[in-house]
């Protein structure tokens, strides 16, 4: 059989899979949706271009960073005093304060916990820098792909006291070694790539992320 007629029967299954995602989430939503896809991933585009849409130009766009596993760094030390380690079962309300203090007010304790109870979160892969006094001060959470092998950051966040520490660049390399010990090969992460907010793809280039591709919106017109 030639390769050309299954690559149409595949084009096909991924444009009924597209149109499917797009459907359904246009129905939760209410309103039409706006659709993110990798800059590289032509596969997808095209259906989207098949539905009239159009690729937006935001003030603000996000990179899709990569790094391979093979050769990591060693896990830096703490400020003393300071001490890293998972989040244990009893911490979740303190785990979701920090979420608040950093980032939204909008994370409840009982959201974070359902969250927590469920696939595919892993508590090892949520890790958190402890100060002197007991407070949760920086953390770092990771999703473990096992069956592609790939683990991602997110989200990240420091309490703004106590940044500038290396405590997130820590808490990240550990994180690396954890996901190489779980058996992934690479780690991504989805930075800001705009000049308004230079510093997450700062900080993940300090830790050997490199840039894949560059996160466009397609959007009806």
């Amino acid at each position: 059989m030639s390769a050309r007629p299954t690559s149409r029967r595949c084009s096909g299954h991924t444009d009924r899979l597209v149109d499917e995602i797009v459907d359904w989430a246009t129905g939760v939503a209410g309103v039409p949706v706006s659709v993110g896809v990798l800059e590289t991933e032509t596969g997808l585009i095209a259906p989207l271009v098949r539905q009239g849409r159009e690729p937006g130009l935001p003030g603000h766009f996000f990179l899709n960073m990569q790094r391979e596993l093979s050769d990591l760094p060693p896990v830096p030390r703490l400020p003393p005093g300071f001490t890293m380690r998972p989040v244990e079962p009893g911490e979740l309300p303190a785990r979701a304060a920090l979420h608040r203090a950093v980032w939204t007010p909008t994370l409840t304790d009982g959201t974070f916990a359902a969250m927590a109870a469920r696939w595919p979160y892993r508590p090892e892969f949520d890790r958190v820098v402890v100060a002197p006094d007991g407070q949760l001060v920086s953390y770092i959470l990771g999703w473990y792909d096992d069956v592609n092998r790939v683990g991602e950051f997110e989200p990240v966040g420091t309490l703004p006291q106590y940044r500038r520490r290396g405590l997130s660049r820590a808490l990240g390399i550990s994180l690396l070694h954890a996901f190489r010990d779980a058996g992934a090969r690479r780690a991504l992460v989805y930075a800001r790539g705009d000049d308004d907010y230079p510093v997450a793809r700062q900080v993940y280039g300090a830790l050997g992320f490199r840039t894949h591709g560059r996160v466009v919106q397609y959007r009806l017109p």
